[in-house]
């Protein structure tokens, strides 16, 4: 993953700076922002250096000013007449968890001062969000310049509170196309915005600028493909009530109306725009004609079970359908004890009785891995399922309907493995690991031939932040395309806890739900449901969590379409 160079600035508000020693003689900024009760946002500006600041002092100051935000010419007062035109704030974030330490080192003409900044995540120059709880260490270097101290040298990048940061860095989803090109794939990144209004959203240019730029993370690296790839900005016209205007030049290339559509697609749903008539596209000075329709995403996932001895689905109010197809009665048949359908495919991953893995259509059952120790099974789109027996990471193979097997190249970590499922759109792969007996989950991409068939996972990652719970780990699934969730046993075993993580966004909690056995999701938190070890089936509308109805049968399998 493109890495830029990370921030040198810190805000220092009146709380944290409580506990200093010393008070910046520049003054302190205070924290972002505060409400009036009519809800009017109050931005307070920063001060400018005073005559005679020491080294720490200017350092105080221009970290406060450049945590208010741009134009940062505040901020550049501090710094010398020099560096202050190659210093670049949005080059990175650092959001600040606690107050920083600071060290003082240097004579004569120059000075070293060093901080060491606790942080919960880390944004990058391409605006990927990654959380983080190891402190950074920011250096600056001071000279004199007309007998006062000012900053010379320092990485580019800004460091915000989580307050400061909601308020100058607003979330977009950039959509990128699978590898099939029959879906799109959503790279959360985060943008600076010119307002700190709550109204306020990225510039166009910026989301155009990153969607050529291309994927980054578990869903670049070949996972998914990019139609604006080698594109280049002409001009990007002044947005209308109704329209937005973006001119590309394709050098050395003429596009065909096929690719064309395709950047249409992105452009649309990466600005979030309504409809297609609400782009003007111009690609090599030809008006481009507006798609028919959007992309539209495959059918909502399905959530399974088996209870009493059928395979069906539950309802909102706790009525249980059975599935009286072949492949449901199949499914049965082999008395699972973890189930996961690809109904596109026609078939469904399965671990029977015997913890064996099987591929089970309407037709047939297979035995694809007959390995000790295997976990649950996951199956992707493209009808192939992956197993792994827990003790071996490295372990990690694909079979398919006709008992074909791939050993897949995992980069797992050479530990144990709790749980594998593999996203909506067939491009990633969630994996719930034990790292020295510590939970450990992260995303990772599925790397493919040009004729689909997997070769592993990719060595880049997305971690997830289980919020610094050590218990054990139960199970973890995708809420939808863009985010997932794990379940997590509490450190003192008292509980169970469900962490959300939007990918390349923020993590949070769900109410506690003691005695979980197992969770599934579809297409949002409001649909996450848990089976518990007495085969209470819950289903969470945000929190709490309740059960779906007293009189729903007990579940002995809890299921889901993938």
């Amino acid at each position: 993953m493109r890495r830029a160079r990370l921030a040198a600035a810190l805000l220092l508000a009146a709380v944290l700076l409580a506990g200093c020693s010393e008070i910046p003689t520049a003054g302190p900024v205070q924290a972002g922002a505060t409400q009036e009760p009519n809800g009017t946002s109050i931005d307070y500006l920063p001060n400018p250096p005073v005559a005679g600041a020491s080294p720490r002092e200017i350092v105080n100051g221009f970290v406060a000013a450049a945590s208010a935000g741009g134009p940062f010419t505040v901020a550049k007062q501090y710094l010398t007449s020099g560096f202050a035109t190659k210093w670049q704030p949005l080059r990175g974030v650092l959001v600040q968890e606690a107050q920083p330490t600071f060290a003082i080192t240097g004579s004569g003409g120059t000075s070293d001062v060093s901080l060491t900044v606790p942080i919960t995540a880390k944004v990058d120059g391409d605006g990927v969000y990654t959380p983080s709880s190891k402190p950074a260490k920011l250096d600056f270097h001071l000279v004199q310049q007309g007998g006062e101290w000012r900053i010379d040298q320092a990485a580019d990048g800004i460091v915000l509170p989580p307050t400061a940061f909601q308020k100058l860095y607003r979330p977009q989803p950039l959509q990128f196309f699978d590898q099939t090109w029959t879906r799109l794939v959503p790279d959360l990144r985060w943008f600076f915005v010119s307002s700190s209004s709550a109204g306020s959203a990225p510039s166009t240019r910026s989301i155009v600028d990153e969607l050529i730029t291309g994927p980054v993370g578990p869903v670049g690296q070949g996972v998914t493909v990019n139609a604006l790839s080698g594109a280049k900005v002409q001009a990007i016209g002044a947005q209308t009530a109704d329209v937005v205007n973006v001119t590309l030049t394709v050098p050395e290339s003429d596009p065909s109306t096929e690719l064309t559509g395709r950047m249409q697609q992105q452009l649309i749903q990466s600005l979030k725009l309504p409809t297609p008539g609400s782009l003007r596209l111009v690609v090599n000075s030809r008006v481009v004609p507006p798609v028919k329709s959007l992309v539209s995403q495959s059918p909502l996932p399905v959530a399974y079970v088996v209870s009493g001895g059928e395979f069906g689905t539950v309802s909102s109010t706790g009525a249980f359908t059975e599935d009286g197809t072949s492949l449901g009665k199949r499914i049965v048949a082999a008395h699972p004890q973890a189930v996961t359908v690809s109904s596109g495919q026609g078939l469904a991953a399965v671990l029977t009785a015997s913890h064996q893995v099987a591929v089970v259509t309407a037709t047939a059952t297979r035995v694809v891995d007959n390995r000790a120790g295997l976990i649950a099974p996951t199956v992707d789109q493209r009808g192939w399922v992956y197993s792994v027996p827990a003790d071996t990471p490295s372990g990690l193979q694909a079979s398919d309907a006709k008992g074909d097997t791939i050993n897949l190249v995992a980069n797992l970590p050479d530990t144990s493995i709790t749980s594998i499922e593999a996203s909506p759109d067939g491009t990633r792969m969630l994996v719930l690991a034990a790292r020295n007996g510590v939970p450990d989950a992260f995303v990772a991409g599925i790397a493919r031939n040009p004729d689909g068939s997997p070769t592993g996972l990719t060595a880049d990652e997305y971690p997830v932040d289980l919020g610094g719970n050590t218990g054990a780990g139960i199970g973890a699934t995708w809420v939808d395309d863009a985010s997932v969730a794990v379940l997590v046993n509490a450190p003192d075993g008292s509980t169970d806890r469900v962490q959300l993580q939007q990918l390349g966004g923020t993590a949070s909690s769900l109410a506690d739900i003691p005695g979980a056995a197992s969770i599934v999701g579809t297409t949002d938190t409001s649909d996450l449901r848990i089976r518990l070890t007495t085969g209470e089936l819950l289903v969470s509308n945000g929190q709490p969590w309740h059960q779906e109805s007293a009189s729903a049968p007990a579940v002995s399998v809890l299921a889901v379409q993938r």
